[in-house]
């Protein structure tokens, strides 16, 4: 059931807005207008129908919001036994593009965090395709489309599934030549020491990245290290930031492409396979046959087949 109504905030670019429960959920969302359909719609009935969750996993004793001086940037803190966190939502201004920006702080202590984003378009009727392209995750129904990127954070993301095969009755042995070769498995929860040693590996990466960055984009290391927290930008934000040169689509990659080879005109020529998904160059779908083995090869997709380490916001 949602939220009363008291308990939501606005959010909004003057072209559209977003409702954002206490709780930490954006329940209601029309893209790109106030008449468009909602892609976010648990306001009108359930989480079924479409919304954006962030919140602690722990419970939560005591949560305060409220909008910076001026703005429609609302910030709300969650404090719980752990630690608390503060999650800050809000729209850019743009006349070019629409976004909904969510950024997570943390205040004190430690918290561990949940994300649940359902997309359901057309006020929660319509189950949009869900693919990846580079780094970014797109989720299309129709004419529509979402688009999920973030920022130059780095993560390893593996999978536990030592609760699902419990319930199944089937247990996974690894016969091993040291302690800890099976490290990262799916089929057991990591140890304190071993998720120490994968941590000390992503903070090494993390330090090497970061220097790039400030290498390559001119940046000092403490602006660089503010702006590598995990958080999410915008296209323009990124190139207010200098974190990119410029913004470009397709055309414009097409007339670099073209001046970098001396010619004035050229054909592109575009290869699909068949049931493809091809509203862009660079995206691919397969169809959905909804049987077990394609489940667990989606799955194996996003996971991988173990440990990875990536240059990726991957909530």
């Amino acid at each position: 059931m949602p939220l009363p109504i008291e308990s939501y905030a606005l959010i909004g670019d003057c072209h559209t807005a977003a409702l954002v429960g206490i709780d930490g959920s954006i329940d209601w969302l029309c893209f790109p207008r106030f008449d468009s359909g909602a892609c976010f719609a648990a306001l009108l009935g359930g989480p079924e129908h479409g919304r954006w969750l962030i919140a602690p996993t722990a419970a939560v004793r005591r949560v305060s919001r409220r909008y910076r001086d001026e703005t429609l940037v609302l910030q709300t803190d969650f404090e719980t036994d752990e630690g608390s966190v503060r999650l800050i939502d809000y729209m850019p201004l743009s006349d070019e593009r629409w976004d909904v920006v969510r950024i997570v702080e943390g205040l004190s202590g430690s918290v561990a965090l949940r994300m649940e984003l359902i997309v359901r378009f057309d006020y929660g009727s319509i189950v949009p395709w869900v693919r990846r392209a580079q780094d970014v995750l797109l989720m299309t129904a129709g004419p529509d489309t979402l688009e999920l990127t973030g920022s130059i954070g780095v993560i390893m993301v593996t999978l536990n599934a030592e609760g699902l095969m419990q319930k199944l009755g089937l247990a996974a042995a690894a016969i091993k030549s040291g302690e800890r070769k099976d490290m990262g498995s799916p089929f057991r929860a990591l140890t304190d020491d071993e998720r120490k040693i994968l941590q000390s590996v992503i903070d090494g990466l993390h330090s090497q990245f970061l220097s790039r960055v400030v290498e390559a984009r001119k940046l000092p290391l403490e602006t660089a290290r503010t702006l590598s927290d995990g958080r999410v930008y915008t296209a323009q934000q990124a190139l207010e930031l200098k974190l990119i040169d410029r913004i470009g689509y397709m055309d414009d990659a097409l007339q670099v492409a073209r001046h970098a080879i001396g010619v004035d005109e050229a054909r592109v020529i575009v290869y699909h396979r068949p049931s493809e998904y091809r509203a862009t160059y660079y995206a691919r779908s397969e169809p959905s046959s909804g049987s077990l083995d394609l489940t667990a090869a989606q799955l194996a997709s996003v996971v991988g087949a173990g440990p990875r380490f990536l240059y990726l916001w991957w909530p």
